[in-house]
Order: C-alpha cells, then structure tokens, then sequence
C-alpha cells in the first residue's frame, strides 16, 4: 500500500469521525472481530482490557524521527515518508488505548497493536508502568520444523491433520520425494510411517542439534565460504544468506531452486528436510508455511500461554508471534514453562533469548 502523490511528504493528524452510521458500523465490526478473538484466547485479550499497556509517546516519537533521518539517507523520500507515518500511526493508536487485536482464521495467529509496531520502539512501552520483558525462540522457524519430522511433536500436534487441511493434494508418495531424498518408500506408507523411518538418520540428528543450541544460521551460513578460521565470528553477510535460503526452502515456491543459489545449497547440506518441504509444498506451496505458523500459535499460545494462565492467572501475558511478553518480574517463571513445556511436547528445550524492554536514556 502507497499514498498517491498528493498526500506524500503531509504530516498525520487525527480527525474524528462524526458520521453517527459509519461510527456505528465500525463498532459493530471491531466488537464482531473481537469476540471471535475474545472465545479462542480470553487468557491474553483480557490483559488489554485492562487498558494499562501504554507508550511513551514523547520518546517513541523522537525514535521515530530518528528512523525516519535514517530511512532519508538509505530510500527515496516517498518510501521513508511512507514508513514513517504506518509507524506513527501505530505509536497513536498505542497511545490513544486503541488496542487493535485478531486472529487469522487459518493458522491462528493473534495479531496486536505489539505484533504490528517496530521493534526499536518496544523499549518504550510499559505495562501499569512497569517494565515489559520478552522471551523469544531463537532461529524459531528452523526449531519448529522439527514438528514435520520428528515422531514426537508431530503426533502430540496431529500435525499430518493440518497438512492434509492446508494441502488436500498432499502425497508423501510422490516419484519427486523419493528422487530427492534417495530413499524408497512403500506405496501405502503415510507421512507418519515415513518420518519414523528416518528419525535416526544423521542428518536430522545434526538438523536438531544445531535449531536446539540456536546456532542454525551460523552453521548453514559456513557452507557460503571455503575457509572459515573462526565460525564464531561469521560474517553477519552469511548468516543473512542462510537465513534467506532456509526461509526460500520454507515458503517459496518449489521452483525456486531455479533460480537460488541459497537453496541449492541448502538441499546439498539437508537433502531429506528439503524433500519434505517439497512434498509439503507440492500443490499448494504455502502449505509449509501455514503449517509452521499453526504449529508456533498452538505452542505459543494453545499450550504454554494457555498454561501460564491456568497456573498464574494474575501474570500479565502478551504475545509476539514466537515471543512471549510479560512484566520483568514474571520473566524467570514465564522462561521455565517455555522450557518444560517444549521438552514435553518436542522432547527438547530450544535457545531462548531474554531481552529487557528498557529505555537507555
């Protein structure tokens, strides 16, 4: 979405709708939305009710300026202009206690005024004043596609379920399965009996070793060079070239590979992960990713926030797709129910990474 020509460059100033009919029709509309939202997660709407998340919108607004000077040197005016004012009128909604919230009727993401705001702004949010926390799965993507192919997850979930939803074409059984992956499998064979065929191979061994310690990118990223002397310290460049390839794997069209080095590359290192997500994205390629998308709100949010809330409901929960919100003191109690309940469902703890929503000023 583009402002034409006549309102780029304009400063945004709210105006209030007097249309009585329009007013009306919108509250309906919103009120509809929410209750939909209201009965699949009543554990996290119910924190904005209480119309204590706010922003400080004199710091948030001086942020954003120095983004927008930023955005001046790097994209044409129109571009930074455009960025500026969605930001702007995300920080406005914040601070106006216009909470905005929905879910997709698809793969059940909760989207929030938190999930559509820039990330460097979040320093200068609070909850009843006082200061947020997050918990985040690190390379998350890579971590729950472990529910594709290891027997565990993938029956706890009921995972070949939402794949046949997603996909009704869907056939483990394809020519192009077996080509890729080099193994031959019986004509009746479900997705199940297969996965179970080859949850000892070393490949998967080596897949789940490296999304466990979080250290996936940085390992796929050591493929783009010949000679690494220190893979600590791997260029960032790689690591973006890892992340961009697994993520073409995930949710590019299958022929992608026509045209993408990265993931060529990919497919040399992890032959049998990319013969499943081929096989899944088969026919409808944005299987996978829906697919991944339900498996993280399940998790997020059917399992662990749903838990927490159970157990403590007196814990202020918000949600970040992957990241799980809460007050700074709540933080420790939150991170252990992420990681007794992963262990429980995957049957491993994945690399968390805690950050202290604070202002340095």
């Amino acid at each position: 979405m583009r402002f034409t020509e006549t309102y780029r460059g304009q400063g945004l100033k709210v105006v209030a709708i007097s249309k009585t009919t329009l007013v009306n029709r919108i509250m309906m509309e919103e009120q509809k939305r929410k209750k939909i939202v209201d009965d699949e997660y009543p554990y996290l709407t119910k924190w904005f009710e209480t119309a204590q998340l706010e922003i400080d919108l004199e710091e948030a607004e001086e942020c954003l300026i120095r983004i927008y000077k930023k955005d001046l040197k790097e994209m044409p005016v129109e571009n930074a202009d455009f960025r500026f004012k969605r930001n702007y009128s995300n920080v406005l909604r914040l601070a106006n206690g216009d909470y905005r919230y929905g879910v997709d009727g698809t793969a059940k993401r909760f989207h929030t005024n938190l999930t559509n705001i820039k990330k460097e702004l979040r320093n200068y949010i609070t909850y009843n004043q006082e200061t947020l926390g997050s918990i985040d799965l690190k390379n998350s993507q890579p971590y729950l596609l472990q529910a594709i192919f290891e027997p565990k997850p993938f029956r706890y979930l009921k995972v070949e379920e939402k794949i046949k939803e997603f996909n009704p074409k869907f056939n483990i059984n394809n020519n192009e399965f077996q080509i890729i992956s080099g193994r031959l499998i019986d004509a009746k064979s479900s997705l199940e009996n297969v996965i179970v065929s080859v949850s000892g191979s070393q490949e998967l061994t080596n897949f789940r070793s490296t999304t466990r310690e979080g250290t996936f990118y940085e390992n796929v990223g050591k493929q783009f060079v010949k000679k690494q002397e220190d893979p600590t310290q791997l260029s960032s460049e790689y690591r973006k070239l890892a992340k961009k390839g697994t993520y073409q794997v995930l949710f590019a069209k299958n022929s992608a590979i026509n045209y993408s080095k990265e993931i060529r590359i990919f497919k040399n290192e992890f032959p049998l992960i990319y013969a499943f997500a081929y096989a899944i994205k088969q026919g409808q390629h944005n299987t996978l990713a829906l697919t991944l998308q339900w498996v993280e709100a399940k998790m997020i949010l059917g399992i662990i926030c749903r838990k927490i809330n159970e157990e403590n409901p007196e814990i202020p929960l918000f949600t970040i797709h992957d990241s799980i919100v809460t007050t700074v003191q709540n933080l420790e109690k939150v991170e252990d129910y992420v990681k007794v309940l992963f262990k429980e469902v995957f049957g491993d703890t994945p690399s968390l990474e805690k950050e202290i929503w604070k202002n340095s000023k």
